[in-house]
């Protein structure tokens, strides 16, 4: 196995079992992503050494709070509630057989701090909780971020320094980029890796 597969038994996370056994009924949101225990994650978890660059160039601390848009089986949590007891998670999916998978994992892993919740974030009715970091990956089609947008915009009266954190696909990525509210924003100083820095985008709102 290679490091993130290790790193996904430790952590009791064998989601590609899971994965397997929704693949049918979970069809129109896998897209064409395909699993096996030699590659699993293909196509929808991140690296985890990219969460731990990100999360330790971000200097997440006490009171802080990131929310996952698209979290899948949430390694993203895992590594804030192994590394960052008190940075509050949410990571918000929409295949109910995930979400669920990825809070059992949380709860059996003691990660009182992470929270996953089934969640359709284009629904007119969902409720984005306000946050300081919003990471978004290759999860939303250009209509579903487009609302999401509006909805950053209003937390954004109360919280006007969040910030919006992005990998994956182009389309995503113009629908912010040409929104006149954000505006892409370096790095903070510390450095990711060359590969995450690559492809990692951040925005925040502009002048809020």
């Amino acid at each position: 196995m290679d490091f993130n597969s290790t790193l996904d038994v430790l952590f009791g996370s064998r989601f590609w079992e899971a994965e397997e056994k929704i693949q049918g009924p979970a069809k129109s949101h896998l897209g064409t992503a395909q699993w096996s225990e030699s590659s699993p994650g293909w196509g929808v978890q991140t690296d985890y050494g990219i969460f731990v660059s990100l999360f330790s160039q971000l200097r997440l601390g006490p009171g802080s709070k990131f929310v996952d848009i698209g979290s899948s089986y949430g390694r993203s949590g895992l590594v804030i509630g192994e590394l960052l007891p008190k940075t509050q998670y949410v990571g918000y999916e929409i295949v109910r057989e995930r979400a669920e998978f990825a809070e059992k994992t949380a709860r059996a892993n003691g990660f009182d701090n992470v929270r996953f919740r089934t969640e359709d974030v284009s629904h007119p009715q969902f409720k984005l909780e306000p946050a300081d970091y919003y990471f978004l990956f290759d999860s939303l089609n250009a209509e579903t971020m487009a609302v999401t947008l509006d909805r950053l915009v209003e937390i954004g009266k109360t919280k006007p320094d969040l910030m919006i954190l992005m990998r994956g696909r182009l389309a995503s990525y113009e629908v912010i980029a040409f929104d006149s509210r954000f505006v892409e924003v370096a790095a903070p100083e510390a450095k990711l890796g060359q590969a995450a820095a690559q492809a990692m985008v951040y925005f925040k709102l502009r002048n809020p």
